[in-house]
């Protein structure tokens, strides 16, 4: 028998079983679920007809009896008969005291002390019972969808809101705002769409004297009601905002049983601005949706189309200011009245493309969020390395030794990973359950993660309809190129491509007057089509202007407009306007003021007064630009030593409002430095940046980080210094260079002949030999085999000399050429000392582990050397350890070299078993590389024309990749399946083919079955008929 508290169980936001402080194997998953149901009414006895019915509602009654009485039977065996679980005739039941500590009973407990204490008039009461309200708020047992753990959480839900509106009630009684301050923001929290809520919290920060805190709520209420619902909060809000900006006094709760304020008494006349007439309110409505029916309609009908055929892609595409962004606002709008569920991100052009900052800004809108806490806790660990859900007083993640996951930083031999976490961002979207609209913003400006993530959103089969939108500004999108990422997106599902022009005169002026309020006269219109040629901005631009100066619209573009508005600001209004356009993205107002070194309530009424004027609008929390000219306006008021000042001070305050280790802020600090005349500092900042793209497997944008630190490094003065950070960068590049782009590719030699370079300058052996086994790879793969051999040896030469470490790597650098050359004994020498010297974390510049790889190897040697038992075996054992590694990438290279043994070893039947588990292997991880081995050794199993076409197929592969080592080899194999075909003159042909590259490039292992071959087809010479 445990002693009382011992046992601790908790089923909010996850289930854990403690005895004694040690978490223990949790109960079976309907146990826990039997507890937890007469635990939500604890004291209460519920029928076990009841009870048995509620938690198998699917099985007959007396199934469900019998399913019942299991549970109970595992229940008593680990908790005991005095825990306070009851059973009688009458049925079961939890009682309210016992040995056993349940979260959810310690919340319903303090959920009933808080009211009796606000009866009682116990401010310590409350504050005691209150701190076990605020910090319950997880959802009771996550995962488990029944109807009957539905209706316990929306009843726990209302209880602890009932609870936090009384509390704050009472605290603001008792002029009290501080204590009311946690209360009143979990109430926001749990019902984010009451705008009541929102109302008590501006409330508690007016009576605190914080009145950036109450409009920064406001703000966000804002946000939350037009991205969830579509709607303007009520006019009670408004007032409370318009009595903090003219500075009234406070007014008091008239209904405190509602939380609602009276209409405010005794107004003054609000203070304004020249620059801001009354009659503009402030949060304008949006300008009439005009002349966009069509399309609206287009976009609707590829909504529908969902639901049909799965996941597709939409892209409005057009000139700034043309209405791209409103037309998917609008469609937003039709979603959500539908029943779907929208989110929306935007992209940047000055946060230089943070990896997969779109996805989570996704994840972090209500819907997505709840429903990443609906995950498996495996799954929903790997989305929280990219957007945290769980708050402090949720259940935590599993420690390290509980759930296994990717290094934050891994290496590109861990790339491999990037499709489990891709998978897990996707299931978070399946989790919502609904229809989902994704919406993208600004997608000239995405970064590739982004784009990536999404191609294979589109490209999996879920079980809920997914559209994403996106804009895209005409000239920066080109859907031809196939290197374009957009192009790819296209590629990837069916696409829905809208082309928006401008405005015909009609449409301008019907859209003119709904802003002035006034029919347009006859010159007016003229003066519209000359001046907006029908840019929809720009006559929402004229039309405003000529409102708010109650005059006629004037013969101004939209720059020459804007650029006026800026020039009209207050000085203060200007410098803020200018530091938001420095930053280059939307802001919260902490940032604005750390910038612009004025205190939160200046900024809050400044940034206010923006808003009024139409040049900034709300998102949330934070604020951007109305429209991206509008920020290109407010940065054009900039002088350029002016804007090195701005991107300085932006620079600075981030550094100083910057986590040390947040690698997500670090590439936009950088840019602001880089533009602030500051490279040095940006360059550190850009190589954290990479780092953390890294983490993501964000493999493109960590070598666009690095490449941009290296430009910055270049316009340093020339030291040695520069020169080691320099080859830190470089060294730091291959790896991701070497999985994106692969050994053909041009930029990674390069980048690793410049390694080499300044290793052996600096005398830095070590990575000059990493750098040449490198080298060694790119020229092996793309079958200049001597200048390999060349490099191996090289690499050898140093590893004796002074990097022993990389011993087993120089052997297998020199064995590979070796073999290649037909020494095949002097290989199997080198091979056998790198399988000998390689250590268990030893690894590739690929990531392969060393000796995996030349076991694997090796094996090809042995049988080149006579001996097939060994290479047999060699074979066999470099794929058991890389089983046991479990290391697909590692696995994927195994298996492909011991598929080639069994080849060499004409053993059909197992290498039929191994090319079942690599083709799966490539295809799932995207290893195009082995995919193509695979793909020759298929056709050449299956044989026919059918294969035929298949081993075809993977020598072109081979080709187009610039990958001609073994080229001789897979022709042989293609001429075989030609020749098995009945087609000896297409046999003849790729035998002559591969007798030339043989030759050309000293790839002479196989020649001679090469030259056999040839010899036994009755084909003359020359008289080989190609296939094309």
């Amino acid at each position: 028998m445990t002693a009382a508290g011992e046992f601790r169980i908790r089923v909010l936001g996850g289930v854990q079983v403690q005895v004694a402080g040690r978490r223990v194997d949790p109960l079976p998953t309907r146990a826990v679920d039997l507890l937890a149901l007469l635990a939500s009414r604890a004291g209460e006895i519920q029928p076990r007809a009841q009870v048995a019915a509620r938690l198998w509602p699917d099985s007959t009654q007396t199934q469900a009896r019998t399913n019942l009485r299991r549970e109970l039977h595992h229940l008593r065996a680990l908790l005991g008969e005095t825990a306070g679980l009851t059973s009688g005739p009458e049925g079961l039941g939890w009682g309210t005291a016992g040995e056993v500590e349940i979260d959810v009973v310690t919340l319903i407990r303090a959920q009933a002390a808080a009211l009796e204490a606000i009866r009682v008039d116990d401010p310590d009461g409350l504050r005691t019972a209150m701190e076990v309200v605020t910090c319950a708020e997880a959802e009771f047992l996550p995962g488990c969808r029944d109807e009957w753990a539905d209706e316990v959480r929306e009843r726990l839900r209302r209880a602890t809101v009932e609870v936090c509106d009384s509390a704050t009630r009472y605290w603001l009684d008792r002029g009290r705002p501080d204590a009311a301050l946690s209360g009143a923001r979990l109430r926001t929290r749990l019902e984010p769409l009451e705008e009541v809520g929102y109302h008590c919290l501006m409330l508690v920060h007016r009576d605190g004297g914080d009145v950036a805190g109450a409009l920064s709520t406001y703000h966000r209420c804002v946000g939350v009601l037009e991205r969830e619902l579509g709607v303007q909060p009520g006019p009670s809000l408004q007032r409370l905002v318009d009595e903090l900006l003219d500075n009234q006094a406070p007014t008091t709760i008239a209904q405190p049983v509602q939380l609602a304020p009276a209409a405010p008494t005794g107004r003054g006349t609000p203070r304004r601005d020249r620059t801001h007439p009354k009659d503009v309110s402030p949060r304008p409505e949006q300008a009439a949706f005009v002349g966009r029916s069509r399309e609206l309609e287009r976009l609707l009908a590829a909504w529908d189309g969902v639901a049909r055929s799965g996941q597709r892609l939409a892209l409005i595409v057009g000139e700034p200011g043309v209405g791209k962004t409103r037309l998917m606002e609008e469609l937003g709008v039709a979603v959500r009245n539908r029943g779907g569920v929208v989110s929306k991100a935007r992209c940047y052009a000055a946060t230089a493309g943070l990896p997969l900052a779109p996805v989570s800004e996704w994840l972090r809108t209500p819907h997505l969020r709840h429903a990443v806490r609906r995950l498996d806790l495996t799954w929903r660990t790997e989305v929280e390395r990219l957007a945290p859900v769980t708050r402090a007083t949720e259940s935590p993640v599993p420690p390290p030794e509980a759930v296994s996951t990717p290094s934050r930083v891994p290496s590109s031999s861990d790339a491999w990973q990037r499709i489990r976490f891709f998978e897990s961002l996707a299931r978070a979207v399946a989790a919502v359950g609904r229809p989902v609209l994704l919406c993208l913003d600004d997608v000239q400006w995405c970064d590739r993660a982004t784009l990536s993530w999404v191609a294979f959103l589109l490209g999996t089969q879920l079980p809920v309809p997914v559209l994403v939108v996106g804009t895209a500004r005409r000239g920066a999108h080109t859907p031809a190129p196939s290197g374009d990422p957009i192009a790819r997106l296209q590629a990837t599902a069916h696409t829905e491509v809208l082309n928006l022009d401008e405005l015909d005169l009609e449409d301008m002026s019907r859209l003119a007057e709904t802003v002035l309020g006034r029919p347009v006269t006859g010159e007016e219109r003229a003066l519209l089509r000359d001046a907006t040629a029908g840019n929809p901005l720009s006559v929402i631009v004229a039309a405003r202007d000529a409102a708010s100066a109650s005059s006629a619209i004037r013969a101004e573009g939209v720059h020459t407009a804007l650029r006026r508005r800026f020039a009209d600001l207050p000085q203060e209004e200007l410098d803020l306007a200018q530091l938001l356009a420095a930053i280059g993205r939307d802001a919260g107002l902490d940032l604005l003021a750390e910038v612009s070194g004025r205190s939160d309530d200046e900024v809050a009424r400044l940034v206010d007064r923006l808003c009024r004027g139409r040049l900034l609008v709300r998102s949330g929390s934070r604020y951007d630009f109305a429209h991206d000219l509008v920020r290109e306006a407010a940065y054009g008021t900039l002088g350029p030593s002016q804007r090195l000042v701005a991107h300085r001070r932006v620079a600075e305050a981030l550094e100083r409002t910057r986590e040390p280790d947040d690698g997500a802020q670090a590439a936009a600090l950088a840019e602001q430095y880089a533009s602030a005349g500051l490279p040095r500092r940006a360059i550190p900042l850009l190589e954290a940046a990479a780092r953390e793209a890294m983490g993501f497997f964000a493999l493109d944008d960590a070598i666009r980080l690095d490449e941009r630190a290296l430009q910055l490094l270049a316009e340093q003065p020339p030291s040695r210094s520069r020169d080691e950070h320099e080859l830190a960068i470089v060294c730091s590049l291959l790896p991701p260079l070497t999985e994106r782009r692969g050994y053909a590719s041009t930029s990674l030699e390069s980048a690793t002949r410049r390694a080499v370079e300044l290793a052996e300058r600096l005398g830095q052996v070590a990575d000059q030999t990493a750098a040449l086994v490198t080298l060694f790879s790119i020229a092996f793969v793309q079958g200049r085999i001597r200048e390999a051999e060349a490099m191996g040896r090289r690499a050898l030469e140093l590893t004796t000399e002074a990097a022993p470490h990389l011993r087993a790597q120089g052997h297998l650098a020199l064995a590979g050429p070796l073999l290649a050359l037909g020494d095949s004994v002097a290989a199997d020498g080198h091979f056998e000392r790198a399988s000998a010297l390689a250590r268990p974390e030893d690894r590739l510049t690929n990531g392969t582990s060393t000796a995996i790889h030349a076991r694997a190897w090796w094996a090809h040697a042995r049988y080149l050397c006579g001996a097939p038992d060994d290479a047999r075996d060699l074979a066999a054992r470099a794929v058991h350890e890389a089983r046991l590694l479990g290391h697909p990438w590692s696995l994927t290279v195994a298996l492909s070299y011991q598929a080639v043994t069994l080849q060499l070893l004409d053993d059909r039947p197992a290498l039929t078993d191994v090319l079942g588990e690599l083709e799966p292997l490539c295809a799932r991880y995207q290893f195009a590389y082995y995919d193509g081995w695979a793909m020759v050794l298929r056709g050449w199993l299956d044989g026919g024309a059918e294969g035929r076409a298949t081993s075809r197929a993977g020598i072109d592969h081979f080709l187009a990749a610039r990958s001609l080592t073994r080229l001789p080899y897979w022709l042989w194999l293609h001429a075989d399946t030609c020749r098995r075909a009945g087609d000896p003159a297409a046999a003849a042909a790729a035998l002559d083919s591969a007798a030339v590259h043989a030759l050309a490039n000293d790839d002479l292992w196989w020649l001679p079955q090469v030259r056999e071959a040839r010899a036994d087809l009755q084909v003359p010479a020359g008289r080989g008929r190609p296939e094309r």
